[in-house]
């Protein structure tokens, strides 16, 4: 069965999903058909379902970390973010997750790090070299008009020699 809920705009069909496992990925399906018409906290709460269902879910947290910046709950973000992380160490997609958001917030030196483990995990994919190469500029832009430049220096230096070089 089905009800219709309209919000400030156009109606959405929305399932009466019983809390079961077979029904996760409705679940995300629905959360990423209501993030794509702007109805956020309702995508939020159909994620909280698959999350209650399975903690361990990686889609959903990623799915769920992502509704929350556009929320601007940036530290829930982050906290979903290094819970992949914590799930998948070596998802170069999650490390790229996790360093948007963190720079976002202004910690550009976690993002940093977190760049240039997507860069060892995914060379030759572009995106985490550009997060990487853009938040380099930004430190090195921070240094240039800030007194403590040494402890962003040190940090620059760090972050370059965290990436394999292949010469």
């Amino acid at each position: 069965m089905a009800s219709r809920e309209g919000q400030g705009g156009g109606a959405i069909i929305s399932p009466r999903i019983s809390c079961n496992a077979g029904y996760e990925k409705a679940y995300i399906d629905l959360a990423f058909l209501l993030a794509r018409h702007g109805r956020l906290l309702e995508a939020e709460k159909e994620l909280e379902k698959v999350l209650i269902i399975n903690a361990h879910n990686m889609q959903a947290l990623t799915a769920q970390g992502m509704v929350l910046t556009r929320l601007d709950e940036r530290d829930k973000a982050i906290a979903d973010f290094r819970r992949v992380i914590e799930l998948a160490p070596d998802s170069g997609d999650a490390h790229m997750n996790l360093g948007i958001a963190l720079a976002d917030q202004g910690e550009l030196q976690g993002a940093l790090s977190e760049f240039s483990e997507a860069v060892r995990m995914a060379p030759n994919d572009s995106a985490p070299h550009y997060n990487r190469g853009r938040v380099l500029f930004d430190l090195a832009g921070l240094m240039k008009r800030s007194r403590t430049g040494t402890a962003i220096a040190r940090a620059l230096e760090l972050g370059m020699h965290t990436i394999p070089r292949n010469d």
